[in-house]
């Protein structure tokens, strides 16, 4: 690798990212930028696609999902960048619709034309089929005549929008789409110098390799600590379908580009994820890390169920399972502090889909008033996102102690790094702490005065 000199100053940039722009810059085929929760993984990528115009005519740039393209799609206009994203219209979201091939070619000076032609051509082949089947020498040359016509006006209107679709393509500097959709043939005619997949923990091998045989040079971008990709079938799974490039990289490789000032969480939220899954390498940017809810309260709350009969129920038609005690309590424990979350955004998370359908239905069965900005979501589902406060419903509680895929600890760094000032979870510690972590956790939140019971909050009047 060599010791790149950054081209432009990217002053909005700390010294951290732009370290990572510089080794990615710097790497000859292959290089990964470890993005953890909260270190401006995005702004640093937004650089690096700067960086890279300022050497190479034109960039790829990749997700797996279509919601991180039209984010990257976004933060590039806002940049100012000349973007297309390339995909499925009714894929794309409305806020970088503007950015799409389809609108980019409507919206030339020579699509009417086209249109015209287009429509021409339909005209033509609806007048040819009128002509009955039985008739002469003359009505059917006529008709063959008319067949013809109608065939080179819509090749030739073809034509045209290919050349205007090959325009926009080569006028593009940032061409952003999906890793799967990279393999569609508008882009056979481009050459590109170098890719950049972000999300890259989120991404199969197979669908990567699908755009990194587009280029010369691929950066992925993520962070292989939080959930991998979502792979269904056991047989898949056992055959390594879900360990990603990432995966395989990051351990091989004898340097990447790290980002370690984290701009999310404050100093209490971030301590344990920090110890646990980052080997305390992240630090909190001044200027959050001791933003606080209220000086009063702790940054992590662990609220016990224990000893409640709070256990788990599973609905007999999903199979997921879902815990009603745990939801009265959350529920109590936010109308409690109505005055102090009414200006503040909230989420509420849980690992099982049925516990989120089930927040969903109590919350609008009983009329109840969330404040502030709110949504509930699974933990995958809100993986990328991060709120102000962010409640943890672990439902596991059980005679038997099984925690099932909440012993991913991946899922749970997730969940415990999507709070910027305060995060609490509500859980049963005897079935939790027969993990581990799950036990560090709880005595953290004990350390720290965030211990309750759900005891305090059973007969509260909300």
């Amino acid at each position: 690798m060599d010791d790149y000199q950054l081209q432009l100053t990217h002053d909005s940039l700390n010294e951290g990212q732009r370290a990572a722009i510089a080794y990615a810059m710097g790497s000859a085929a292959m290089g990964v930028i470890h993005g953890p929760p909260g270190t401006g993984k995005t702004t640093t990528l937004i650089g690096l696609i700067q960086e890279v115009l300022s050497h190479e005519d034109r960039v790829l740039v990749c997700a797996s999902s279509n919601h991180a393209v039209d984010l990257l799609a976004a933060k590039c206009l806002d940049a100012g960048l000349s973007t297309l994203r390339l995909g499925n219209v009714s894929r794309i979201s409305e806020k970088v619709m503007e950015a799409s091939l389809n609108e980019k070619v409507r919206n030339n000076k020579n699509w009417p034309q086209i249109k015209k032609w287009r429509i021409e051509a339909d005209e033509i082949r609806k007048k040819a089929a009128k002509l009955k089947r039985a008739f002469g020498k003359e009505e059917r040359e006529q008709r063959r005549l008319l067949f013809q016509e109608a065939k080179q006006t819509l090749k030739y209107a073809e034509s045209i929008e290919s050349d205007l679709i090959h325009q926009e393509l080569t006028s593009a500097r940032v061409i952003v789409t999906t890793l799967i959709s990279s393999s569609s043939s508008y882009l056979d005619r481009l050459n590109f110098e170098t890719i950049i997949i972000d999300e890259a923990s989120q991404a199969s091998e197979p669908e990567c390799w699908v755009a990194i045989l587009r280029a010369k040079r691929v950066i992925l971008a993520g962070d292989h600590k939080q959930l991998p990709p979502t792979v269904k079938s056991e047989t898949a799974q056992s055959k390594g379908l879900s360990t990603t490039l990432l995966d395989v990289l990051i351990p091989r490789l004898t340097q990447l580009g790290y980002l370690s000032m984290q701009y999310r969480m404050n100093l209490e939220v971030l301590a344990f994820p920090n110890l646990h899954f980052y080997d305390n390498t992240l630090v909190a940017f001044p200027m959050i890390a001791h933003r606080k809810l209220d000086d009063q309260m702790p940054g992590v709350i662990f609220i016990d169920t224990a000893g409640t009969g709070f256990e788990e129920c599973r609905d007999e038609t999903t199979r997921s399972i879902y815990n009603p005690g745990e939801v009265d309590i959350i529920i109590k424990h936010i109308m409690h502090r109505n005055e102090l979350l009414k200006n503040k955004e909230l989420a509420i998370i849980s690992p099982y889909a049925e516990q989120v359908r089930f927040i969903h239905e109590f919350i609008k069965s009983n009329d109840i008033e969330i404040p502030g900005e709110w949504e509930c979501d699974t933990i995958d589902g809100f993986q990328g996102q991060e709120k102000d406060v962010v409640y943890i419903s672990l439902v596991r509680s059980n005679e038997n102690n099984e925690l099932g895929f909440i012993t991913d600890m991946r899922r749970l760094n997730v969940a415990l790094t999507r709070a910027r000032m305060q995060t609490i979870i509500v859980g049963d510690s005897i079935t939790l702490s027969k993990h581990p972590v799950y036990a560090d956790l709880i005595r953290h939140a004990e350390k720290y005065e965030g211990y309750s019971s759900a005891w305090e909050w059973i007969h509260f009047d909300a």
